[in-house]
């Protein structure tokens, strides 16, 4: 099942994510696999389970990590900017993070049994 990428912002943090990955010095198999992911989402504008899991696990868990975390990473990696420049540009992750998050809830139901995390669409009425 194919769901479509209606929100406009949705679509643009996506794309924003891809071009992040894509752009990353990072390149593991997690880190591409997202990356293919988050490209091929992009450009047919539709999500199907196994995309729409992934990219969910993801944003959860990066959801998981205090702001702090990223401002400090952030730091260490960019030396060139103020603080106030940092947090502004965490703040803004975390807002996209948030805002995916609640959309992807909106269509995918995460179950935890027994540390098994199972993915599934929400039923349509």
């Amino acid at each position: 099942m194919l769901v479509e990428v209606n929100d406009k912002k949705v679509r643009e943090y996506l794309k924003s994510m891809y071009l992040d990955f894509k752009l990353s010095p990072i390149k593991n198999e997690e880190s591409s696999f997202l990356r293919d992911t988050l490209r091929k989402v992009v450009n047919n504008n539709k999500i199907n389970l196994i995309s729409g899991g992934f990219i969910f696990d993801y944003v959860s868990k990066q959801l998981e990590n205090s702001r702090s975390y990223y401002l400090e990473k952030h730091m260490s990696m960019r030396d060139d900017m103020s603080y106030s420049e940092h947090l502004e540009i965490i703040e803004e992750v975390y807002q996209e993070w948030e805002y995916l998050f609640k959309w992807l809830n909106e269509i995918f139901s995460i179950e935890n049994n027994f540390g098994l995390r199972t993915i599934k669409f929400k039923e349509r009425v």
